[in-house]
């Protein structure tokens, strides 16, 4: 537990808010950033303000994929785990299935990191460092004690 605690102070965040908004209505917002940077022109904004959306969107992808796999959504379609939905329904391979499941849980365990995902200031690649943290964290070593 101390290491979540660690791992969330990692982060000094704000959340991308729609004025009067929530933090459900940042992915919204950042779209909507994203659709007035195209209109301007500036192709290098242009790509940012890209990158950024396609950041949240992984984001937002990966935190609905745990309300599939915690409500067991994917046996509605006949899978029998959230990883063959993922493939079959997004059309994902086998290794990107895993992590966007893992990296799903790692930002319903951390939700500094997640606010941080989602916010566009991370990646995914970045989710998935800290997925792999937490689990070598949660692991007990043989022959180590704590």
């Amino acid at each position: 537990m101390a290491a979540n605690f660690v791992i969330e102070q990692v982060f000094e965040y704000t959340r991308y808010m729609i004025p009067g908004g929530t933090a459900a209505e940042a992915p919204i917002g950042v779209l909507r950033d994203t659709a007035t940077a195209l209109r301007a022109g500036d192709v290098r904004d242009s790509l940012r303000a890209v990158q950024r959306a396609q950041d949240v969107l992984n984001a937002v992808k990966a935190d609905l994929l745990v309300q599939v796999d915690s409500q067991r959504l994917f046996e509605l379609d006949g899978a029998s785990t959230a990883k063959s939905w993922v493939r079959t329904a997004l059309r994902l391979d086998g290794s990107q299935a895993a992590k966007l499941v893992r990296c799903g849980d790692t930002l319903r365990r951390l939700p500094a990191v997640a606010a941080a995902a989602e916010a566009g200031q991370i990646r995914l690649e970045h989710v998935n460092v800290f997925t792999y943290g937490r689990r070598h964290e949660e692991t007990p070593r043989r022959g180590l004690s704590r």
